[in-house]
C-alpha cells in the first residue's frame, strides 16, 4: 500500500499526523503518533466538533458597537478651524505628518478621513469631528408623491 505522505510503495501503519489519521511508511511515521488499535479514527475530533456546535451562539449587532460617527460637514469644519488658527494647509500637513493633498480632499469633502486622521485633526485644530448621534434613515414614500416609478413609465398592453 502506498504511503500517504511520501508515496513510497511499502508496508504502512496507521499514524495520526496533525489530527488526521493516515497510512504512512516507517520513515514518515516519525511525523505523528501511532494510533492505538481499535481506536475509532477522528473520534476525539468529532467530540470536539459536537462540543463546539452545542454552544449557543449570540448574534452580534455590529452597529451597536459604533459609538461615534463622522459629522456630515467635516470638511467645512476643518477648513474653518484651520483658517481661524491662521494656518496654511501645508503647515497642518507637516504638523500631523500628512500630505497637503489629502487635507485638500478632506476639506473639499471628496475624501473621508480615517479614525486616526480624525483624531490628529481634532487634537491639532481643537475641533470635534465625531458625534454620538446616529443619522436617521429617510422615510421612503411610495406612489405619486415619490415621483415617477417604472410602473408609470411602462404601458401594459392587454391581450384581447
Amino acid at each position: 500500500m502506498p504511503c500517504e505522505v511520501c508515496g513510497k510503495n511499502t508496508s504502512t501503519r496507521r499514524v495520526v499526523i496533525d489530527g488526521v489519521e493516515m497510512s504512512v511508511c516507517v520513515s514518515c511515521a516519525k511525523f505523528g503518533k501511532e494510533s492505538a488499535p481499535g481506536q475509532v479514527a477522528g473520534a476525539s475530533a468529532r467530540a470536539m466538533i459536537q462540543q463546539i456546535m452545542a454552544k449557543p451562539t449570540r448574534s452580534q449587532d455590529i452597529y451597536s458597537k459604533i459609538t461615534d460617527e463622522l459629522v456630515s460637514d467635516y470638511g467645512q469644519r476643518v477648513r474653518e478651524a484651520r483658517i481661524a488658527k491662521h494656518l496654511e494647509i501645508k503647515d497642518v500637513g507637516k504638523a500631523i505628518n500628512e500630505k497637503h493633498t489629502v487635507l485638500l480632499k478632506i476639506e473639499e469633502g471628496s475624501m473621508r478621513p480615517n479614525d486616526e486622521l480624525v483624531k490628529k485633526l481634532e487634537r491639532l485644530l481643537e475641533i470635534k469631528l465625531k458625534t454620538t448621534e446616529t443619522p436617521i434613515a429617510p422615510q421612503r414614500t411610495f406612489g405619486a408623491a415619490s415621483g415617477m416609478t417604472l410602473g408609470d413609465f411602462i404601458k401594459v398592453k392587454k391581450k384581447d
